[in-house]
């Protein structure tokens, strides 16, 4: 049955039956569930449905650059937020280094 453009859908975790729209839909690999709560739940239950890598992987000329402002001592948050970019790859790009004893 459709509602809204939305299809009739039984959460796996709670049971609960709930309109599912695609562009607004809790999901992981083909599986709709009624929350955000609920997805978590089945992700913790089912870690080979866990989606891994989901953000925007950058560039190299963006990995040298992060690389020189950290050498430079900027702070992360101001990286980030000055590139557009997460925090996820320059914590990366600063553990490496400190590995590699360049910090």
């Amino acid at each position: 049955m459709e509602y809204c453009g939305g299809t009739e859908r039984k959460c796996p975790v709670c049971g609960k039956e709930f309109y599912a729209i695609q562009e607004w839909a809790y999901r992981r690999k083909g599986v709709y569930f009624c929350s955000w709560g609920c997805l978590r739940k089945d992700e913790a239950r089912n870690p080979d449905r866990r989606e891994k890598g989901s953000g925007i992987p950058i560039t190299e000329a963006q990995k040298r650059e992060v690389f020189e402002r950290v050498l430079r001592g900027e702070h992360n948050r101001d990286i980030a937020c000055e590139m557009g970019i997460s925090l996820t790859p320059i914590h990366k790009i600063r553990r490496k280094m400190k590995e590699e004893g360049l910090l």
